[in-house]
């Protein structure tokens, strides 16, 4: 006896369907090079504060090859810092977050075994 399985096919989408998964993908994108834009304005306002202190305007060809790669050495710097403050304000915050949660144990660990569950 052979018995012949049924193989279901998944449903096809409309047209509609197929907009609006396009629509979808659009949004995301957008709100991608939204967070991007953000990112790299953040990073041209560096350039920008490196390029002001040295009392340079940011003519394409008004910086010679040695103020050009101080700027970006500038701007480097600045970043490098940013990112060590956030990483020790996140590890200075997990340590406090350890140190409570060891106090914790050790203060209901301290009561059990002043006072033990009856059995």
């Amino acid at each position: 006896m052979v018995i012949l399985a049924s193989f279901q096919q998944p449903p096809e989408m409309s047209s509609a369907g197929h907009i609006m998964d396009m629509n979808n993908r659009m949004r995301a994108n957008r709100a991608l090079l939204g967070r991007r834009r953000q990112r790299y304005a953040h990073l041209r306002e560096l350039y920008r504060g490196a390029v002001a202190e040295k009392e340079v305007s940011t003519g394409h060809s008004e910086l010679d090859e040695q103020e050009l790669t101080e700027v970006r050495k500038a701007v480097r710097i600045r970043l490098r810092r940013e990112r060590i403050l956030k990483d020790l304000v996140a590890i200075g915050i997990a340590a406090v977050v350890l140190a409570f949660l060891y106090v914790l144990v050790q203060w209901g660990c301290a009561k059990l075994i002043a006072h033990p569950p009856p059995f």
